[in-house]
């Protein structure tokens, strides 16, 4: 997602990793709790509250979900989201992990293996 927030220009990939879970669940995690991200931030900076994010979200389905953010335990698919904006100029882009149950996990794994990675894909 590319916006503009506060006259600062940013990217956010909005990645949703699952630890110990099978790709259909991350996406499921996802789309119950990051469906949002379709609308932009325009469309949700204009939102007074759940009710209307629930309404202009409501049609997000899951096939939107997988196709937008990448879901589940494989690094490649994270990389090359990340390189996207990479390679539209971005600098800086913020990488998290949806839902509280994995957190310790999610963490590990952006300590060993996804941070080095993208390091590697960005030198």
């Amino acid at each position: 997602m590319i916006g503009t927030y506060g006259g600062i220009v940013g990217a956010a990939s909005l990645l949703a990793r699952l630890l110990k879970r099978r790709p259909p669940r991350a996406i499921d995690r996802a789309r119950a709790q990051f469906r949002w991200f379709a609308g932009g931030w325009k469309v949700n900076a204009e939102l007074p509250g759940t009710a209307a994010f629930a309404a202009a979200t409501r049609f997000v389905r899951r096939e939107d979900v997988a196709d937008n953010i990448p879901c589940g335990p494989r690094v490649r698919p994270i990389v090359d989201a990340v390189r996207e904006y990479r390679g539209a100029g971005f600098t800086d882009v913020a990488v998290c992990q949806i839902g509280d149950r994995t957190q310790r996990e999610f963490l590990r794994f952006a300590d060993d293996t996804l941070l080095p990675a993208l390091k590697e894909s960005m030198a």
